[in-house]
């Protein structure tokens, strides 16, 4: 009979068995590797997305300013949603002329852009509300030149990643 530490020591296996362990290892590896690169592509996927609905409402309220004061914005495109965390009209003083409802009166950024022009901002902290991504765009309104800031929320986009996440561990090998 094997004693306990015979089975502890890889030369006393038999080829058979060697086999087997070798290729659960192979396999386990793969399926760590392919989780990884999945919560990758899920990670940038979730994040272009936000950032692509960021981009897009900026460029729906800087075109409303062409024609409409900061005030006079419609409401539903200063609504945040599942992805839009954050909007603020802010004029060339850094005064926020409009925001979304329950942002605070500070501006997210006092970079100011010009007409036309978009800029990402990347990550930006704001207050206790979070983390967002911020895009910058320019807008000529009736008042002057405005920056339209607005952010994605990363929140979402974190807790979705961190989901899978624990999914693919718990499930996985």
């Amino acid at each position: 009979m094997h004693s306990t530490l015979d089975l502890l020591r890889p030369r006393s296996w038999t080829v058979r068995v060697r086999s087997a362990v070798a290729s659960t290892v192979v396999v386990a590896v793969c399926l760590v590797i392919a989780g990884g690169a999945l919560l990758g592509v899920l990670y940038n996927s979730l994040e272009n997305s936000a950032r692509s609905a960021a981009a897009a409402r900026g460029l729906q309220v800087a075109e409303q300013l062409e024609s409409d004061t900061a005030a006079q914005i419609d409401d539903s495109l200063l609504a945040t949603d599942g992805q839009i965390g954050i909007i603020q009209v802010i004029d060339g003083s850094g005064t926020v002329r409009a925001q979304s409802r329950g942002d605070g009166a500070a501006p997210v950024t006092t970079e100011q852009v010009a007409p036309a022009a978009t800029r990402d901002l990347g990550r930006v902290s704001y207050g206790e509300d979070g983390d967002f991504w911020v895009t910058a765009q320019g807008a000529t309104s009736p008042s002057g030149p405005v920056t339209v800031v607005v952010g994605a929320d990363r929140e979402p986009v974190e807790n979705v990643v961190s989901t899978v996440a624990i999914l693919l561990t718990v499930v996985g090998p």
